[in-house]
């Protein structure tokens, strides 16, 4: 996951599926308040941006196949 704090988009890749394929999210557009949405044919993504610039991100994502949720927090 990654956060474009100039552009204010959110890239997401989901990797390693032992049964499906990788699912990849780019440039989805994220509001003044954190919180993004995205679709995308048969794919979407929404969730949010939490804590002090933005650090941590949380939400869920959907295909034609699966559907998961993921979190996160920056590394230092």
């Amino acid at each position: 996951m990654s956060y474009d704090l100039s552009k204010r988009t959110f890239d997401a890749d989901f990797t390693n599926f032992s049964s499906y394929q990788d699912v990849s999210f780019w440039d989805v557009p994220v509001s003044s308040t954190g919180e993004f949405r995205g679709v995308y044919g048969a794919k979407m993504i929404e969730g949010a941006l939490y804590g002090p610039s933005y650090h941590e991100a949380a939400g869920i994502f959907e295909t034609s196949e699966l559907v998961g949720a993921f979190g996160g927090k920056k590394r230092n």
